[in-house]
C-alpha cells in the first residue's frame, strides 16, 4: 500500500496489529485505541510489537538462508468471547418518551444512540450477550437487547443511525407512530418502570457488581487495569475464575449520578432469592466519554481481560479486609491483656489509699478526743 511504502521509504516502523477475533467499526476502534492510551498501554504495546517483528525479520533471514521457513503465533486465553452477560447501566437525564433524533436541547440524550452502538452493534453482526440499560431521573429503566441488532437488519435498516435507534426505542416502548412501517420484536426494547420488573437474568454466586466512575478517582475509588494476565487465570474471587457475569453502572465522576437508592434496589431485587448477595466494587478510569468507555470495556470483557481484573481486585479487597480484622482482633486482644494488671494495680492502690485515709482519720481522731476526768 502508499501507507507502508511511505513508511519504508522514511525508514518508519510499519506493523500490522489486530484488536481481537471480533471485527468492529472504525469508530468503536478509535475509541478503544483511546482507552489503551489513557491506561498508558498502548505505546509500550507498539514498541514490544515492533521489537518483536524485528526480530522476527531477522529469525526470517536467517532461516531463508539454510531454506527453511517457519512461522509462530501468539494466541490470547480464548477467541471466542465469554459466555456470560455483560450488562452495562448508564444514567439518562428526564424521561424515556424525552428519546427523539436531532434533539441537541436535552442533556445526555445524545449518548443513548451512541452507546446502544458502542454496546449491541459490531461489524456485520451484534454482541449476542451484551445488554444495555438506560436510568432515567424518574427511575425508569430502559432496557435494549442485542436482539434489536437482527431485528432491523432484517428490515433492511442495519446501518445504526441516530434516526433508526431512535425510531426503533420509541417503537419498542409502543410509540408506533415513531415509525409506522417498523416492527420492533417483543423483548428487544423493554420499558421498567420498577427496578423489579427487570429480567431476571443474574446468578449471585456467578456474578460481579461494579460500581465505575469515568475521571476523578476519589477518596474510596480504585483505578482498574482491565487487563489479563497469568496470575489472575490461576487465581481470583471467585473460586479461583473470573465472575461468569459482570454488571457494570458507569457515570461521570462529574457528571450525572442513579437515582438515590438505585444500586441497592437493585442489588436487593435482582438477588432477592439468594443467600450471598455480591457487593459493590467502586472503581474509576481516566476521563472518556460513556460510548467510549463502553466500547473499551466491551472490548476488554470479549478480550478476557476484564472479567480476570474484577476477579483479582475482589481477591484484593477480601485480602484487605481479611488483615484488618486481624489487626482488629490483636489489638483488641493485647487491650484484653493489659486490663487485668492495670486493673490490679488499680485495685491495690484504691486499698491502700483507702487504708491510708481511715488510719489517718483514726488517728486524728484519737488525737481530738476530749480527755475525761479520772475518777
Amino acid at each position: 500500500s502508499v501507507v507502508h511504502l511511505s513508511c519504508k521509504t522514511n525508514r518508519i516502523p510499519f506493523i500490522e496489529v489486530n484488536l481481537g477475533a471480533q471485527a468492529e467499526f472504525t469508530s468503536k476502534i478509535i475509541d478503544i485505541l483511546h482507552g489503551h492510551h489513557l491506561q498508558r498501554r498502548l505505546s509500550a504495546a507498539v514498541a514490544r510489537r515492533v521489537q518483536e517483528q524485528q526480530h522476527q525479520q531477522q529469525q526470517r533471514q536467517h532461516y531463508l538462508r539454510q531454506a527453511s521457513v517457519r512461522s509462530s503465533s501468539v494466541a490470547g486465553p480464548s477467541d471466542s468471547p465469554p459466555p456470560g452477560y455483560f450488562w452495562v447501566f448508564v444514567p439518562v437525564a428526564g424521561g424515556p418518551r424525552d428519546i427523539a433524533a436531532d434533539d441537541r436541547k436535552k442533556d445526555g440524550l445524545y449518548e443513548v444512540p451512541r452507546c446502544c452502538i458502542s454496546q449491541l452493534w459490531c461489524s456485520k453482526s451484534e454482541h449476542s450477550n451484551h445488554l444495555l440499560s438506560f436510568v432515567f431521573t424518574g427511575g425508569d429503566v430502559l432496557t435494549v437487547s442485542p436482539k434489536l441488532v437482527t431485528c432491523l437488519k432484517m428490515q433492511h435498516r442495519a446501518a445504526p443511525t441516530e434516526r433508526n435507534l431512535v425510531n426503533a426505542l420509541r417503537v419498542g416502548m409502543g410509540d408506533h407512530f415513531a415509525d409506522p412501517n417498523l416492527f420492533v420484536d417483543e423483548g428487544c426494547v423493554t420499558l421498567a418502570g420498577e427496578v423489579s420488573r427487570l429480567p431476571q437474568l443474574l446468578e449471585a454466586r456467578h456474578t460481579a457488581l461494579l460500581d465505575l466512575q469515568l475521571g476523578d478517582p476519589g477518596l474510596t475509588a480504585r483505578r482498574l487495569e482491565p487487563y489479563y494476565t497469568s496470575s489472575t487465570s490461576s487465581g481470583g474471587g471467585f473460586a479461583g475464575r473470573p465472575p461468569h457475569n459482570l454488571v457494570v453502572f458507569l457515570r461521570q465522576a462529574s457528571g450525572r449520578d442513579f437515582p438515590r437508592g438505585f444500586r441497592e434496589r437493585f442489588r436487593e431485587t435482582m438477588f432477592r432469592e439468594d443467600t450471598e448477595v455480591p457487593r459493590w466494587q467502586h472503581m474509576s478510569l481516566p476521563r472518556i466519554s460513556i460510548h467510549g468507555g463502553i466500547s473499551f470495556l466491551a472490548h476488554c470483557w470479549d478480550a478476557h481481560g476484564l472479567g480476570p481484573a474484577v476477579a483479582r481486585l475482589s481477591e484484593q479487597e477480601k485480602q484487605q479486609q481479611h488483615r484488618a480484622l486481624q489487626t482488629g482482633q490483636q489489638q483488641q486482644q493485647q487491650q484484653q491483656e493489659q486490663i487485668p494488671g492495670a486493673y490490679k494495680d488499680s485495685i491495690f492502690s484504691g486499698v491502700v489509699s483507702s487504708a491510708g485515709g481511715f488510719m489517718r482519720k483514726l488517728y486524728f481522731g484519737l488525737v481530738r478526743l476530749p480527755q475525761q476526768p479520772a475518777r
